[in-house]
């Protein structure tokens, strides 16, 4: 509807417009001829006073003319000065050969003057009535359709909108909306992991907890932010940075470095342990043996037992990793997809592990993936942003996909998917039995059945059968 009004206006008034640009042409011819008659009787006139300036002497102070011959007037008529005259008439004699001081408009001149005066008066009056009509028209429909209000210029500055702070927004936070500084940002996204940290009790003063390090923006966001908040707040907690090395040619190499880069930058100490070392395979190698497809089955695994025999080498209390919102709002939709009801409520706990001797603790369980990438760019923190070369053909990309295109239409969907999963309840009557968390026979590790997911697949492997492990095949 404004867009209309505002066409319609323009049209009105390249209609006015047009009318004045005819008025003046027809004026202007008019007082052509009009001025060219003045002209005339003004120089009869002005012959008539040369030849009477003997005889009367101090009459009308005319100055001498200059010897320059008169030049020759150009088709276009030009306005003259006028002097004063003591003539009663309307109209006032123009100076031919003087330069008076006391000269006055032409008649063309104050004609188009007064006419231009009076085209724009009525202009305005029709200007603010067809505003008035079209404000009144918008107002009208801005209050049938109050949700509809125009939106702010892109490259308009605007304020931070966090309160006594007068720096203006450098960024629209992902999970709010809110316009806010870098400053304000950074100190935000502190205190809410201070915040998650001390309402769910995650530390006990005196703690020895190791952080999983991978290099990634999480892990060398969490080593930050922990770092940060321990010393700003006392927890008191003994950090170490564990690292698994899985065997993985121009990728986990890499990423290596960098985190030992980030101990020098926080004085941790590093461990780093190996596939190899653990199990006599690397990723490579399994990778060659069963291809493409089921890979990341055997590192997921693999990873999670080697993390806590690290940390059983560490002798530490707890393991902290970096799983942000949307890592475990992509777990809660992979097992809703699997029918994988045992482990639909367990992966939004932020403490899991509680069974064992270990348990482990997501401290960036509310953070969007997005913020911490902001943190770290506004930071300036040293990680490695290059994604395993194993993974495009990984189940969770298809959840990660799907997530994402919800959180372009609501972005508070992330959130909502975790509070659904923490929100859920079995029924009492129901037949279906949860597994129990047991020991592994073989390994001692962590299992709901009598060998642990390790094992059989590290069975297979050593079998030379590995899609016997994966259930694709039978011995």
């Amino acid at each position: 509807m404004d867009l209309t009004i505002n066409k319609v206006n323009d049209e009105y008034t390249d209609s006015i417009f047009e009318e004045i640009s005819q008025q003046f042409l027809n004026m202007a011819i008019e007082f052509e001829e009009q001025d060219e008659q003045v002209e005339q009787k003004n120089k009869n006139e002005q012959k008539e006073k040369l030849l009477n300036l003997n005889k009367k002497n101090d009459i009308y102070q005319l100055e001498t003319p200059t010897p320059t011959p008169t030049p020759t007037p150009t088709p276009t008529p030009t306005p003259t000065p006028t002097s004063t005259s003591t003539s009663t008439s309307t109209s006032t004699s123009t100076c031919i050969s003087c330069t008076c001081k006391n000269s006055k408009p032409s008649l063309f001149q104050i004609a188009i003057a007064k006419s231009y005066e009076e085209i724009s008066n009525n202009l305005t009056e029709k200007t603010s009535t067809s505003t008035s009509t079209s404000t009144s028209t918008s107002t009208s429909t801005s209050t049938s359709n109050s949700h509809f209000t125009t939106p702010p210029r892109k490259n308009a500055v605007l304020p931070c909108q966090i309160a006594n702070c007068t720096r203006r927004a450098a960024l629209k936070r992902p999970k709010n909306g809110a316009q806010i500084c870098r400053e304000c940002f950074c100190s935000l996204f502190e205190d809410e992991i201070h915040h998650t940290i001390t309402s769910t009790n995650l530390f006990n003063h005196g703690e020895s907890v190791a952080i999983a390090a991978s290099g990634g923006k999480d892990s060398t966001v969490l080593a930050h932010v922990l770092t940060f908040l321990n010393q700003k707040y006392n927890y008191g907690l003994d950090l170490f940075l564990l690292s698994v090395d899985e065997g993985i040619t121009g990728y986990r190499d890499d990423s290596l470095e960098t985190v030992k880069r980030n101990q020098n930058q926080y004085q941790i100490p590093l461990k780093i342990v190996s596939y190899e070392e653990l199990y006599g395979w690397t990723m490579d190698a399994i990778v060659r043996e069963i291809g493409l497809k089921n890979n990341c089955t055997f590192c997921g695994v693999f990873r999670r037992q080697a993390l806590d025999r690290g940390a059983m080498l560490l002798k530490v209390n707890k393991i902290v990793t970096g799983h942000n919102a949307d890592d475990i709002a992509e777990t809660v939709l992979m097992n809703i997809l699997r029918g994988d009801v045992a482990r639909l409520r367990r992966c939004t706990s932020i403490v899991t592990g509680q069974e064992g001797t270990i348990s482990r603790c997501k401290p960036f369980k509310y953070t969007y993936e997005k913020e911490i990438v902001m943190y770290a760019y506004f930071k300036k923190l040293d990680y490695f942003s290059t994604e395993c070369i194993y993974s495009p053909n990984a189940y969770r990309g298809y959840a990660r996909t799907f997530l994402k295109d919800l959180e372009k239409i609501r972005p508070l969907a992330i959130l909502d998917i975790i509070y659904s999963g923490e929100n859920l309840n079995f029924n009492s009557n129901s037949t279906l039995k949860l597994p129990e968390q047991g020991i592994c026979e073989r390994c001692g590790y962590i299992s709901s059945n009598k060998l642990c997911k390790a094992c059989v697949l590290l069975e297979g492997l050593n079998r030379g059968k590995p899609r016997i492990s994966l259930g694709k095949e039978k011995f």
